[in-house]
């Protein structure tokens, strides 16, 4: 099963998103399982969140982790709860 992970941190005033699969970075998704992966993350709204976070924090990088089944889960999820 393969780990999914994506980040986001503001750096020079714009945000930096990054997407890795099992440790490697990916220029852009590139399957069902890390497309909604990208499409659950921007749900969360990440540039809301990494401001917040970057108030109390220089630092502050912004995770979301997960692995192929759990996107797979979701996918199934929005399927069935799509208009018939």
């Amino acid at each position: 099963m393969r780990k999914i992970k994506l980040t986001c941190r503001k750096k020079n005033g714009s945000y930096e998103k990054q997407l890795y699969v099992d440790g490697q970075p990916l220029d852009c998704a590139f399957d069902p399982e890390t497309e909604h992966a990208q499409q659950l993350f921007d749900a969360l709204s990440p540039e809301q969140l990494t401001d917040t976070g970057t108030e109390r924090c220089k630092d502050f990088v912004l995770v979301f982790r997960t692995d192929d089944g759990q996107m797979q889960e979701f996918a199934d999820l929005l399927a069935e709860h799509e208009n018939p």
